[in-house]
């Protein structure tokens, strides 16, 4: 009986069609695929091995017809990849989103420098949480955007994210290792990596929540909503008192959102 359903799963994953999107950042490429507003499956693959790691782009769709792909973009050499891939292998062309094609109103002085992912976000928050929102990205630059209550997106803060500024540690000294992102034991550390630890973790700590407590002395003082997304949200997010809600496929429900 159990193979029955097995096989009966198989057969409606093969029939039912469904919807790729795929967030090509700086460091990583995350793909999910959704069935109606249920997301069925989502990897990232680092963006170094993209052009010799199609087989396993495509091992990841072969139980699946897909019948739309949308694409953010913020590395146009890998434009190019992708839109080979996906056409030569699905037999269409992907829809790549840009500016043009979301209308909230955005407060920049020149709204083509904003990256595209931090509007999908922007649109994602909008359409499934409380405004007014700041959404704190620990990707490779670690960003924080302002979304008013009126669905605007009224700017933001860009800092080093926390994976580069420990490879920064490593490359830039002689005897320093490079270390992990881990919770210290003590703030004090006793040994170089435990000192390393302790900086790492406790500065960017201290970093989120300054930033978040100016924010919102710029916006009245008023309490603001708090969604954290991103590869490292997991990890520190929770040791931050003004993040409630971590979402790590922020982007993705943007980019259905978006191709509904």
């Amino acid at each position: 009986m159990k193979n029955i359903f097995i096989l009966l799963y198989l057969q409606w994953k093969i029939i039912n069609k469904m919807i790729l999107v795929i967030d090509i950042g700086n460091t990583n490429t995350h793909f999910g695929i959704y069935n109606i507003d249920e997301i069925e499956k989502h990897w990232f693959i680092p963006n170094s091995v993209i052009r010799e790691q199609n087989n396993i782009i495509l091992s990841n769709l072969k139980d699946y017809i897909i019948k739309q792909c949308t694409i953010s973009c913020v590395v146009p050499s890998l434009k190019d990849v992708f839109n080979k891939i996906i056409s030569n292998n699905l037999g269409f062309s992907p829809f790549f989103i840009d500016h043009s094609f979301i209308k909230i109103p955005i407060h920049y002085n020149n709204p083509s420098d904003l990256g595209i992912d931090r509007i999908i976000n922007a649109v994602a928050v909008i359409k499934l949480y409380r405004l007014p929102c700041i959404i704190v990205d620990f990707g490779t630059a670690t960003t924080f955007d302002v979304i008013s209550k009126d669905c605007e997106f009224i700017g933001g803060v860009i800092a080093p994210g926390i994976g580069v500024s420990i490879e920064t540690l490593w490359t830039k000294t002689e005897k320093l290792p490079i270390v992990e992102i881990n919770v210290p034991k003590s703030v004090i550390g006793r040994s170089t990596v435990d000192c390393m630890y302790s900086g790492i973790f406790y500065g960017f700590i201290g970093q989120v929540n300054e930033i978040i407590r100016r924010i919102q002395d710029e916006q009245d003082g008023k309490a603001i909503n708090c969604i954290a997304t991103g590869g490292l949200s997991g990890v520190i997010s929770p040791y931050i008192r003004c993040i409630k809600q971590i979402d790590p496929l922020l982007i993705l429900k943007g980019l259905k959102i978006l191709t509904d």
